[in-house]
């Protein structure tokens, strides 16, 4: 009896083992193999003259209805600029530089709400400010949880509940609210590299630095990292992982000197955006050592574009290198920003 009962347990430990192994196998939530896009498309820019607006860095653009809002990395003295769209008149400047009230010392990105206000977010002062830009001025401000340490991107996940990365390296990202409480916590970086000797969570956060966009319609959130070439997206309808994605450049490659994570592979992606039934995220793709030599090598030449599960569709090779864009697919047009021309607002057709 004692053999016939190790007999079962052991035909039961080989059944639940290739259970195991064939549901990690099916499920499909974690592409190791590099991507290959079945075509590359060329597109010819036409350019959106705003001469009277001189953007040292233009890094986000958004366009809510008639207007388009775009945000200057490094401003002489406003972050934000408004035009009319798509006559590009200028409505004014807001989100001043500075250190006092309704001010950003620095601004990594900006979100359009749904009653003509924009809200920045300030990493230096931890804070995202809601602006109403006819009036000029703030009247909200969210505190980032100090737990976090900072947040260098965010996107609404509704009306109060905001998403961020996890700059602990605990999670990957997590929800918080406008009073700077976290609601919720979510993964993990996905990464397969050991942890380096002495090296901490947070630097690994800070190599694996994501840029983020949410669809609240779909629920549907992408992550792509700003080093090596890896895409997340998220269900977060069902709390669960659609697919990661790592490209031929793989993970985001790093030494650890000093406390740091010092990138020493590529730059990857600089921005992404979920629509209704694609992702779209714009690709650099050149090594440091590249930059090192040309430091005229800024922005993207590339936007790949994956469905909502992760399956490549195309990729479409720009005139210009880009840093930021929105996508309107209503029309069938990316309004990018091109950082190697006196002209940046840029639009390109597609198909």
């Amino acid at each position: 009896m004692r053999k016939k009962s190790n007999l079962f347990l052991y035909d039961w430990f080989v059944i639940c083992f290739f259970c195991s192994l064939m549901f990690i196998l099916l499920s499909g939530c974690n592409n190791k193999d590099p991507w290959n896009f079945p075509e590359t498309i060329e597109l010819i820019s036409e350019k959106r003259n705003i001469d009277i607006v001189d953007l040292k860095y233009p890094f986000r653009v958004r366009l809510q209805d008639s207007l388009l809002y775009v945000m200057d990395l490094h401003p002489v003295e406003y972050y934000c600029h408004r035009f009319s769209y798509p006559a590009m008149n200028f409505k004014g400047a807001f989100a001043k530089r500075g250190n006092g009230p309704q001010e950003l010392v620095n601004s990594y990105n900006i979100r359009v709400g749904k009653k003509e206000n924009i809200w920045c977010l300030d990493a230096y002062k931890k804070s995202i400010l809601e602006f109403f830009p006819e009036k000029m001025s703030s009247i909200q401000e969210g505190k980032i949880p100090k737990e976090l340490i900072t947040a260098l991107d965010f996107d609404f996940y509704n009306d109060s509940i905001i998403i961020v990365p996890d700059y602990t390296g605990e999670s990957r990202f997590c929800l918080m609210d406008l009073k700077g409480n976290v609601r919720k916590k979510y993964f993990s970086i996905p990464t397969h590299q050991k942890i380096k000797a002495g090296e901490s969570k947070i630097v690994l956060a800070q190599a694996w630095r994501p840029f983020l966009n949410y669809n609240q319609e779909n629920g549907i959130l992408a992550l792509v990292t700003q080093l090596g070439e890896v895409i997340e997206i998220y269900d977060m309808h069902n709390d669960t992982i659609v697919n990661i994605m790592y490209g031929k450049a793989g993970e985001p490659a790093y030494d650890f000197q000093n406390g740091h994570a010092v990138p020493t592979g590529i730059m990857g992606y600089s921005d992404v955006f979920v629509g209704k039934e694609n992702i779209y995220a714009i690709f650099w793709g050149y090594s440091f050592k590249e930059i090192n030599r040309n430091y005229q090598l800024q922005g993207g030449e590339y936007i790949h574009v994956f469905d909502l599960k992760g399956n490549p569709l195309k990729e479409y090779k720009l005139d210009h290198y880009v840093s930021g864009f929105h996508v309107d697919e209503d029309n069938k047009k990316f309004i990018a920003l091109a950082l190697d021309t006196d002209q940046p607002v840029v639009e390109y057709s597609y198909q």
